[in-house]
């Protein structure tokens, strides 16, 4: 129930930066310069079932792929990317058995720039492909024994193919951010030739600033202008989604993403995070069901057995629970004056948790003993024993270094209220 009064200088109801139901965030995002150049959708290209297996010990059955498959399309991502059907039968079997479950999601291959990739993609009834070569030249040196001719001719030759058979295509140039502009400008010139409906912009090794990032997707729009551009990046330096964020201002339309940042290393820029940044601190601009965010992540980390940190984002098991006796206290107090989300950004079943209570440990003060005291019972303890039961709390948790359940607090205080 609401009681508060709002500040005429602050209004809160009915702006975009506060429901009380939900969220609670800044008003600066919805200024008219800071929401420029942002598309009112941004795209999500999901990866988990390609970037997302190339993490270390992580590989797909045919039935898991399928699962997850199911499962992103229900989150409601607007691409898939399913895997690279030059890996295996098993993967192409994957693959096809996908196609015949007619997702309301994009089906995406993934393939090299080589016409066995191509052909097999084909094969499997995918409507969508994403070619990649790398465009360093010290790759192509050394590691292809190739030419820059010879790139571009591979490129615009399996680009060709792809578009001759009816699919939708992308070019993907990996190591772009390690590779000066005007050389990378001729090889994706080569997919423009070939007829490519999109162009992905990659910092394969996170090595980028946003700065940069904002700079180069700039150049390509200048260059290459109607052609949509994507944006995929990993996060070894912790800014993936400041280098996506400054990639969509500045022109790109689809960021590449995976569920609980799986991917090489580091990890890809995370599914979460981009759509509740988009989904919520920028207003509803992407086509994900956000309350379907939890129950991805647990089906995804069970399949996996990688797990978010109790840190994470979205998923962590700390992002919803209060310890600290002064955040609880101005948390109780805006709660009694009828505000909801006032601790956290945004309220636990936005991305489908359930509703956390605080955290009982070592910095626990006076507000959480007595919430937890009065919730089970001994609302009667006086004032005595209400500070002997936040002395054993504090030993209890003092020693065994964790955070106490309400189970271990209902035995602490039988154990001191007789």
């Amino acid at each position: 129930m609401k009681k508060y009064e709002e500040f005429d200088f602050y209004p809160l109801e009915g702006k975009p930066y506060f429901d009380n139901e939900t969220h609670w965030i800044s008003p600066l995002n919805f200024l008219p310069e800071n929401l420029a150049g942002i598309p009112e959708k941004v795209i999500i290209h999901d990866c988990t079932l390609r970037d997302g297996e190339q993490t270390p010990r992580v590989s797909y059955l045919k039935t898991e792929r399928v699962r997850i498959a199911q499962q992103l399309d229900e989150l409601g991502v607007d691409r898939i990317e399913i895997g690279m059907p030059i890996i295996s039968e098993d993967l192409r079997d994957a693959i096809k058995e996908v196609m015949k479950m007619n997702l309301k999601s994009e089906v995406v291959a993934f393939a090299r720039a080589n016409p066995e990739d191509v052909r097999l993609s084909v094969e499997c009834g995918v409507r969508n492909i994403m070619v990649e070569h790398t465009v360093n030249p010290y790759m192509i040196k050394y590691a292809y024994k190739l030419e820059e001719d010879d790139v571009k001719k591979r490129i615009f030759d399996n680009v060709s193919a792809a578009k001759k058979a009816g699919l939708w295509t992308g070019f993907m140039g990996w190591d772009f951010s390690r590779t000066p502009l005007e050389y990378s400008r001729r090889l994706y010139q080569a997919a423009v030739d070939a007829g490519a409906d999109s162009l992905t912009i990659v910092d394969t090794f996170a090595v980028a600033t946003p700065q940069a990032i904002g700079y180069a997707v700039n150049k390509m729009s200048e260059w290459f202008p109607g052609i949509q551009l994507e944006f995929h990046v990993h996060n070894d330096f912790g800014m993936g989604m400041a280098t996506a964020m400054a990639a969509v201002q500045n022109g790109a339309t689809v960021i590449h993403t995976a569920m609980n940042s799986l991917g090489e290393r580091t990890g890809n820029l995370a599914t979460e995070e981009v759509a509740t940044t988009f989904g919520i601190l920028m207003g509803d601009r992407t086509n994900v069901n956000l309350s379907k965010l939890n129950e991805t992540s647990r089906v995804i980390s069970d399949i996996t057995g990688v797990f978010p940190n109790v840190n994470k984002t979205v998923f962590g098991a700390n992002c919803f629970g209060i310890e600290s006796g002064v955040v609880s206290h101005y948390a109780e107090a805006l709660r009694q004056a009828g505000f909801k989300p006032i601790a956290y950004p945004y309220l636990p079943h936005v991305v489908g948790r359930k509703e956390e209570d605080y955290f009982i440990g070592y910095l626990s003060g006076k507000l959480t003993i007595d919430f937890y005291l009065n919730r089970n019972g001994f609302e009667a303890a006086t004032t005595e024993q209400r500070e002997q039961v936040m002395a054993a709390v504090k030993d209890e948790c003092f020693v065994r270094k964790t955070l106490l359940s309400e189970e271990d607090f209902v035995a602490i205080a039988k154990r001191v209220i007789k």
